[in-house]
């Protein structure tokens, strides 16, 4: 896979560190980046520094019991966080549901409420995305023990992008997060 960069006329908007070509995000760029202005994306900016400066200190004082767990991570930082990046989520209700990601991430507060009502695989129809949450000092590396025992989280977060489709075996959306609140991998379905 070719590293590199893409430019814009301010700075970098990727980096290709062998997860995604530069050529695929070079031809998907319009497809998944939503442009803001700049005031938009600086209030944004300055809105997730002060939350994650928030956690990073609590993770600090909790590091000598582990640190942040994945209940304090998702609703102290990704709850928070997901609102000020312009997303509507549902979170999985049931800690025990194995086989459903985290959040199901929505275009909008319509599209939420619409599935709303539906069970978990349903809702994929209104969806754009899911997101798998880790505890804060998790190893996104690492192999899964509760959810999918003895796969990866790539793998898990790969099933459920599999299992997010129709009959025929159209996908309802292509992306994908997995996060431990520090580092935030991005999956497509294609890639």
């Amino acid at each position: 896979m070719e590293e590199g960069s893409i430019f814009d006329s301010k700075g970098v908007l990727f980096e290709a560190r062998g997860v995604l070509s530069k050529h695929y995000l070079e031809k998907e760029r319009e497809s998944i980046i939503r442009f803001v202005s700049s005031h938009d994306a600086e209030e944004a900016f300055k809105q997730c520094r002060e939350i994650f400066e928030r956690v990073h200190i609590a993770n600090r004082a909790r590091i000598a019991h582990g640190g942040l767990n994945e209940s304090d991570t998702e609703s102290e930082l990704i709850d928070k966080l997901l609102p000020v990046l312009g997303f509507h989520f549902l979170h999985r209700t049931r800690q025990d549901a194995g086989g459903v990601p985290d959040y199901i991430l929505f275009a909008d507060e319509k599209s939420k409420d619409e599935a709303l009502p539906l069970d978990d695989k349903e809702r994929y129809r209104l969806a754009i995305g899911i997101l798998e949450a880790k505890s804060f000092n998790k190893n996104l590396g690492s192999i899964s023990k509760k959810d999918t025992p003895g796969l990866s989280y790539a793998k898990q977060v790969r099933l459920y992008l599999s299992d997010a489709q129709d009959s025929s075996g159209n996908p309802f959306f292509e992306w994908a997060v997995l996060t431990n609140g520090q580092d935030w991998r991005l999956y497509n379905r294609r890639a």
